[in-house]
């Protein structure tokens, strides 16, 4: 596939799509073109502090509604590896950006379960306002490197119209950012990368209960109880960037 065969088709996603249902079409013919089955647009905000967040996809309705009633955006391996790069990512890569946990591989079966398989997920942060396109193909169904790299073009150009045509995008947010210490965001990018508090100690030289506290002060501060929450919550405030 030529990339200029896709120029007209990435134009019109990024500047002339002017409503939502453009938009989702342009995206479906777009997806259809790249040879995947579905997409999906969103950034990654609190939607129970603001009602501004993106969330446009084609996803089979089963899985989106298995998805919430899951809660499984705290704890979806793809959502929580977006934070730890700026390139377009392959989900048969993932471990390379952070060692994949039991719990990342039950959401990544349980997704396949539900037709959900290979993806390739752009990750498209703003200051404060983290967010993703991924495309999708079925299960078993690789994706081809050039692929990839019309689907990173074309993943910008998606999420930059979402945000020019989400209703409510400039509404306020009103959750405010924590404010961490120098090695308290060090202590957190290691709980990123899936680093106990044994481990944590022993990178960087202090005690097992003084890494102990540091991480139980970093839960304080941001309201939380368990890493995947911390996680998710440090990555769209740029903490993971």
């Amino acid at each position: 596939m030529r990339i200029d065969n896709l120029a007209i088709p990435f134009k019109r996603i990024a500047e002339m799509t002017t409503s939502i249902q453009d938009l989702i079409d342009a995206m479906c013919a777009v997806t259809t073109q790249l040879g995947f089955h579905h997409f999906a647009i969103a950034n990654h905000l609190d939607v129970t502090l603001t009602q501004s967040a993106i969330r446009l996809h084609n996803y089979p309705a089963l899985w989106a509604e298995h998805y919430d009633q899951k809660g499984m955006v705290y704890i979806d391996p793809v959502l929580l590896r977006s934070h730890l790069t700026r390139d377009g990512f392959a989900w048969s890569d993932m471990d390379r950006l952070a060692p994949m946990t039991q719990i990342d591989r039950e959401v990544i079966t349980a997704s396949r379960e539900h037709g959900i398989g290979e993806g390739f997920t752009v990750p498209a942060h703003l200051p404060g306002e983290p967010g993703t396109c991924t495309f999708v193909n079925n299960t078993g169904e690789p994706i081809p490197p050039a692929i990839q790299v019309l689907a990173h073009i074309a993943g910008i150009a998606g999420f930059t119209a979402a945000r020019r045509l989400w209703p409510g995008r400039m509404q306020k947010d009103l959750r405010v950012r924590p404010v961490l210490t120098r090695q308290q965001i060090v202590i957190t990018q290691l709980i990123a990368k899936g680093l106990s508090d044994k481990q944590i100690a022993r990178v960087l030289k202090i005690s097992k209960e003084t890494a102990t506290g540091h991480v139980k002060d970093i839960y304080l501060r941001y309201g939380v109880n368990k890493r995947s929450s911390l996680i998710y919550l440090a990555g769209r405030d740029g903490y993971l960037i």
